[in-house]
């Protein structure tokens, strides 16, 4: 058990030991598969402690990250959030760098890509996407690159972020950070509210 599971944890048991009221239901505590009580609306005040433990509770869920995209939607194991930000992301980065330019495509596996969603109380709240970025050539080079059966260096990472709604299956891009090879930002661009 981690850090963030052992405090939950103790969390629930400390809601366990309050007696059942009403409005209340049983379920097992994921670390510990004992019953637990929980609340199903909010507290009264007259249980100050038990709002104590379920404030915590959320206040720890809030803080929640994790670079999973087991719920998120993805299309032959992309996650579709990934390729909607880059296509955002395309217009403002190719407006500020004529003679660079991002990945076209998104490689779960690939080397210098990534992918994270954070989340509040489990629901995806932001994806990031993590895409190399190269140096633009002509077509013929890049022919002669692809007879060759050579690949182009990246020169550098782009950050893309962006707020999610429906599990990530609507992505507005919100930040592009772009950083040299060795993590020296270049050009950081946010979206006016």
């Amino acid at each position: 058990m981690n850090t963030r599971e052992r405090i939950l944890h103790r969390l629930y048991t400390f809601i366990c030991r309050t007696k059942p009221r009403l409005n209340t239901r049983r379920q097992l505590c994921s670390a510990c598969s004992n019953q637990i009580i929980v609340k199903q609306t909010l507290p009264s005040r007259s249980h100050q402690w038990t709002s104590i433990g379920l404030a915590a509770a959320v206040i720890l869920g809030l803080t929640t990250s994790k670079p999973s995209i087991e719920c998120s939607p993805s299309f032959n194991g992309v996650p579709v959030a990934a390729t909607f930000l880059m296509r955002q992301a395309e217009p403002i980065f190719n407006k500020h760098f004529p003679g660079l330019e991002l990945s076209p495509v998104f490689v779960m596996d690939g080397i210098n890509f990534g992918y994270t969603e954070q989340s509040i109380l489990g629901w995806a709240s932001t994806a990031t996407v993590e895409v190399p970025v190269y140096e633009r050539l002509s077509q013929t080079e890049e022919v002669r690159l692809g007879t060759s059966g050579l690949r182009k260096g990246a020169v550098g990472k782009a950050y893309i972020t962006g707020g999610c709604s429906y599990g990530c299956a609507k992505v507005v891009m919100s930040e592009i950070k772009v950083v040299k090879m060795n993590g020296e930002v270049v050009w950081h661009w946010t979206r006016k509210p």
